[in-house]
């Protein structure tokens, strides 16, 4: 089949996504798959459809499928790590996850804020207020840089 066929069949994954029709969603969705192993889009979308109708273990697959695609990409990985630590069975995977992302991107409030989450989760209340601390430390230095270029946007627009 032609590619565009395919991107036929994820916009309509898309659609029934929004309108918070899973099944139909992953149904399409999976009809881009078949044809194309390794479309990145259509398995991201398949694996928040599973989420989002609380089959969480597919979702994790298809999720973990995008990694293959993509190894590197830190949005699949912020998506896995939420999963992950709102389940005490995947608290494991959550901190390996958290770790990876955080020596790829050590500005990102998410994967401090998660493991927060964890370390709460397993009553390291020490290490969860120390991790919470970074992320909220982050969140700040970014809101901080927002201000800043948009003031400096601001003076910009009034020369």
């Amino acid at each position: 089949m032609k590619p565009d066929v395919i991107g036929v069949y994820i916009k309509q994954g898309m659609c029934y996504e929004k309108m918070r029709e899973f099944d139909e969603a992953i149904s399409h969705l999976l009809k881009a798959t078949r044809r194309d192993k390794w479309n990145f889009t259509a398995f991201y979308k398949i694996g928040l459809c599973y989420i989002r109708n609380n089959m969480k273990t597919e979702g994790i697959e298809a999720l973990k499928h995008c990694l293959v695609i993509q190894p590197e990409n830190l949005d699949v990985m912020i998506k896995l790590t939420e999963v992950y630590q709102k389940e005490d069975k995947y608290l494991r995977e959550a901190e390996n996850m958290i770790k990876k992302i955080i020596s790829k991107d050590p500005s990102l409030p998410e994967p401090y804020v998660y493991l927060g989450k964890v370390l709460d989760k397993r009553n390291d209340n020490q290490g969860a207020l120390e991790a919470f601390k970074k992320g909220l430390d982050r969140l700040n230095d970014k809101a901080a840089k927002k201000t800043s270029s948009d003031s400096n946007a601001d003076k910009k627009a009034s020369i």
